[in-house]
């Protein structure tokens, strides 16, 4: 099997063992795919990033040359600045609002998060300390009302000597 890292064509073996079945009982091939995936991943989307910077770069050119030669490309003569304008400053001002709302609203539940996170903190403080103070309240009362076992065992055999029966 053929993959790309880093530019360069390797050759990558893949074994598959106990019958198709990885550990967790997976089908090995999922399996492979799924750890392939996290691995190449971010290289993707970088080269996905790159591709798209290229095409603006020679998108950008093309009109440029278009307008500097006076080139004759369909769809290209006749336009003047301001239909450039027209065609590019809507999407670039809803991209630009979206990347804000975006922003708002992250940072807005990173807000919420960690006054959740206080409040939580707080409550359990509280009811560490209520849980320590009932802790103590029973072992002063329990200390209060213990009677050693042997003085029990002497108070019963005295009970029994005074009983008639």
């Amino acid at each position: 099997m053929y993959i790309l890292t880093s530019h360069i064509w390797t050759i990558h073996h893949v074994s598959l063992n106990h019958a198709y079945q990885s550990r967790d009982g997976e089908d090995a091939m999922v399996s492979w795919f799924r750890s392939f995936w996290q691995k190449v991943k971010k290289p993707l989307e970088v080269i996905a990033i790159i591709a798209v910077c290229l095409l603006v770069i020679a998108l950008l050119v093309l009109v440029l040359l278009t307008y500097i030669f006076h080139l004759n490309v369909s769809g290209l003569t006749g336009k003047n600045l301001w239909d450039w304008l027209q065609l590019l400053i809507i999407p670039l001002v809803l991209a630009v609002i979206a990347l804000l709302f975006n922003r708002a609203t992250t940072r807005t539940e990173q807000k919420i998060a960690a006054e959740r996170y206080e409040q939580d903190k707080q409550i359990a403080s509280r009811h560490y300390h209520q849980d320590q103070l009932i802790a103590k309240q029973r072992y002063e009362q329990d200390q209060k009302t213990y009677v050693p076992h042997h003085l029990k065992r002497y108070e019963t055999l005295r009970e029994c000597e005074r009983s008639p029966y």
